[in-house]
C-alpha cells in the first residue's frame, strides 16, 4: 500500500472507531426491531438485519447510519413511511 493510501486508510478506520455494530434478530433478540435498533444506534453505527420483513414509522436520520442484511443469500424488506 503507499502512503496516501495507507493515510486514506487510517482515515476512514478513525472516522469508524466509535461505531456500533448492531444486530436484528426478530426471533432471538435481544434487538427484536428496526425500530430499536435505530433507538440504539449512534452516528456511524451499522444496523444488520437477519432474514425477515421490517416495518419502520420512524425517520432515519442518525448521520452516517448503514442498514444491511447480515446475510448475504438471505431477502431483507423494510417498509415504511
Amino acid at each position: 500500500m503507499n502512503r496516501s493510501a495507507e493515510y486514506l486508510y487510517d482515515e476512514m478506520v478513525k472516522n469508524f472507531e466509535y461505531s456500533k455494530i448492531i444486530e436484528v434478530d426478530q426471533e432471538r433478540g435481544p434487538i427484536h426491531t428496526l425500530e430499536m435498533a435505530i433507538d440504539f444506534a449512534d452516528e456511524n453505527s451499522i444496523i444488520r438485519l437477519k432474514e425477515g420483513v421490517y416495518t419502520c414509522e420512524k425517520p432515519i436520520s442518525k448521520r452516517g447510519l448503514t442498514i444491511e442484511q447480515r446475510d448475504k443469500d438471505t431477502k431483507v424488506i423494510i417498509i415504511g413511511s
